[in-house]
């Protein structure tokens, strides 16, 4: 998939892969032709921080301009790259490119975005905060790695589920423009384990991360975040907050 991504690459591209391996105690070592790549590299953490730390893990030692966070179970067209990297170069001021993709679930498969009242939600703020993420991974996206918040960076989620839907908040928090390319180019696969079908079940461990934050300064698009993720209302969420800082003396 990856070698045949670069193969497509025009006009004096490059790519470089990162492989975070995010079980130290698992040996993960190049072979084969990517042995001999200087653009591959292995990363690994000093012990299992998860999805989140990871990617931060990755994003910290890369080189290039835009980034593209893959999973395991991710898989891309053989042209992704390069339609990606076409769609940034025509709009160079757009924070995240974003690809329709193919959902797959256990007895079915279809496209992520089918009708255009969809499309126009991707990078729709109100809509995040009161509804949810409209962005199934972020393997569908090319992000300008500048673009990044530093709070992201700074604020790991210890638990799988949610780091995107963090990243997509704090972006259009700050005004940060979305642009979507209308052709399948990324494939979320269904496994039964995958962290949008978990992230659910994490709710409580979120809630109590994202309250600690807003302790901490957290931009008040956080709390829509929140409300989002886990239907509590603003004034819940806040409750908590004044009981768990009075908690904390």
């Amino acid at each position: 998939m990856i070698l045949k991504n670069e193969k497509g690459l025009k006009d004096g591209d490059t790519i470089e892969i990162i492989i975070v391996n995010d079980s130290p105690k698992t040996a993960v070592a190049l072979s084969g032709t990517s042995l001999i790549r200087k653009n591959w590299h292995v990363y690994t953490n000093e012990k299992n921080f998860g999805i989140h730390r990871s990617r931060i893990n990755g994003l910290s030692v890369a080189k290039g301009e835009y980034i593209i966070f893959l999973d395991q179970d991710d898989i891309l067209t053989e042209n992704a790259v390069s339609e990606l990297i076409k769609a940034a170069k025509e709009e160079p001021d757009a924070a995240v490119i974003v690809a329709n993709a193919l959902l797959t679930q256990k007895d079915f498969a279809s496209e992520w975005y089918r009708t255009d009242y969809h499309k126009a939600l991707i990078g729709d703020y109100k809509t995040y905060r009161t509804v949810g993420v409209q962005i199934i991974s972020p393997g569908q996206c090319l992000i300008k790695k500048d673009k990044i918040p530093d709070f992201w960076r700074k604020n790991p989620l210890k638990r799988n589920g949610a780091d995107d839907y963090f990243l997509w908040i704090l972006l259009l928090q700050a005004g940060e423009r979305f642009k979507y390319i209308d052709e399948v180019l990324y494939t979320h696969s269904y496994t039964g384990e995958n962290a949008t079908e978990i992230a659910c079940h994490n709710s409580p461990y979120i809630l109590q991360r994202l309250i600690e934050l807003l302790i901490d300064g957290v931009e008040t698009a956080v709390i829509f975040a929140v409300c989002a993720r886990t239907g509590l209302s603003v004034a819940t969420i806040l409750e908590r907050a004044k009981r768990l800082e009075r908690a904390r003396g």
